[in-house]
C-alpha cells in the first residue's frame, strides 16, 4: 500500500530573491484562470482532456506570462483539475460559478523544483532561487527518512505572517499487515476513545482545556476592545494547538495498542450523525459536541495507521 503525506516546510528566501517568487505566483495564478476562462469547446462545453487543453491554451501561457514552459503545463493541469470539480458539482444539480485561483500558490513538479536535505531550488519568472529550510522535528522526521521519495511541491504565501512555504509531497510502499484481527475503536467526549480491548483514553483534560479557553474567549468578547480582540486571535491559535496536540498523542497511543495487539484492521465507528445521537439537549454538552473534533481524530489516526501497514475501517 502507498502511503502519501504532504509535508509543510517554512523556507527562508533571499531577500532578493522574494520578487520573483511573489511574481511567479501571481503570473501561475492568471495563467490558471486564463485557462478556464478558455476552457470551453466550440460547443461551449469545459474542456477537461489536458492534451485538448494544451492544444488550446499552452503558446497563449507562454506569450501572456513569463513562466517556464512546464510551470505553464502544470498551471493549466491545475485549471482542469479546478473545472473537474465545478464540472461533478454541476452533474450533481450543485449550481457554482467557474472556479477563480486566488490563494497565493504555485505547483511544482521534479522539472522545475529540485528538493534536497535541507534546501531546494525553485524555477521562476527569473531563473531557478535556492532557498533553505526552517525545519522542525517533524518535518525532519520525513526529510531524513529513506524510505520517503520525494515527489512534487506546492509554493505557498501566507501574508499574514509574511512568509514563503514549501508544501513537499513524500510517498512510499508499506507492507500491509497481515491476519484478520482487528481493533474496534468507538468515540466519545468523557473518554475520547474506548477501544475494544477495553481500554479508555480520557478526555477529561482535553474538556477542560477546551473549557478553558471559551470562558476566555467569551470574557475577551465581551470586552469587544481592540487589544481584546487582538489576544482572542491569540487565545484562539493557543486552542487549536492545544486541541490538535491533544489528538496526535490520542490517536499514536491507538496505533501502538494496535501493534501491540497485533492487529491487522483499525476499525473506527461511523461518524454519521454522531452529534444528533449524543445529544442530551444540554447546552454545555451542545457546545462541547460542536468543539469537539471527532473526524480530526479520525483523520489522524488513519495517516497514522497507514504507515504501520494497518488498513483503516469506518
Amino acid at each position: 500500500m502507498e502511503v502519501k503525506r504532504t509535508i509543510p516546510v517554512k523556507l527562508d528566501v533571499p531577500d532578493e530573491r522574494r520578487d520573483d517568487l511573489h511574481t511567479t505566483i501571481e503570473q501561475f495564478n492568471d495563467a490558471a484562470n486564463y485557462t478556464i476562462q478558455n476552457g470551453r469547446n466550440d460547443d461551449g462545453y469545459l474542456t477537461l482532456n489536458k492534451s485538448k487543453i494544451h492544444d488550446r491554451v499552452y503558446y497563449d501561457l507562454r506569450d501572456r506570462t513569463d513562466l517556464p514552459s512546464n510551470l505553464c503545463v502544470r498551471a493549466y493541469s491545475k485549471a482542469v483539475e479546478a473545472m473537474k470539480s465545478t464540472v461533478a458539482d454541476w452533474k450533481k444539480g450543485n449550481s457554482r460559478p467557474l472556479p477563480h485561483l486566488s490563494e497565493p500558490s504555485a505547483v511544482y513538479d521534479k522539472r522545475t523544483l529540485t528538493i534536497r536535505d535541507r534546501s531546494a531550488t525553485l524555477s521562476t519568472v527569473n531563473g531557478r532561487v535556492e532557498v533553505e529550510y526552517v525545519l522542525g522535528d517533524y518535518q525532519r522526521s520525513y526529510l531524513d527518512d529513506d524510505e520517503y521519495e520525494r515527489r512534487m511541491g506546492t509554493l505557498h504565501y501566507r501574508e499574514d505572517e509574511d512568509a514563503f512555504s514549501l508544501h513537499i509531497v513524500v510517498l512510499k510502499e508499506v507492507k500491509q499487515r497481515g491476519g484478520d484481527r482487528v481493533l474496534g475503536v468507538d468515540l466519545n467526549l468523557k473518554n475520547v476513545a474506548v477501544t475494544s480491548t477495553g481500554t479508555f483514553y480520557d478526555g477529561g483534560r482535553l474538556l477542560w482545556g477546551q473549557n478553558h479557553h471559551f470562558r476566555v474567549r467569551r470574557s475577551l468578547q465581551d470586552k469587544g476592545t481592540r487589544s481584546a480582540k487582538q489576544t482572542l486571535r491569540q487565545v484562539s491559535g493557543r486552542e487549536t494547538r492545544f486541541v490538535l496536540d491533544r489528538l496526535h498523542t490520542i490517536s499514536r497511543r491507538l496505533v501502538e495498542e494496535a501493534r501491540d495487539y497485533n492487529c491487522a484492521f483499525i476499525a473506527v465507528e461511523r461518524l454519521t450523525n454522531i452529534r444528533e445521537r449524543m445529544d442530551n439537549g444540554n447546552d454545555r454538552i451542545k457546545r462541547q459536541m460542536h468543539n469537539w473534533a471527532f473526524r480530526e481524530l479520525r483523520d489522524m489516526l488513519a495517516y497514522k495507521a497507514a504507515e504501520y501497514g494497518f488498513a483503516s475501517k469506518t
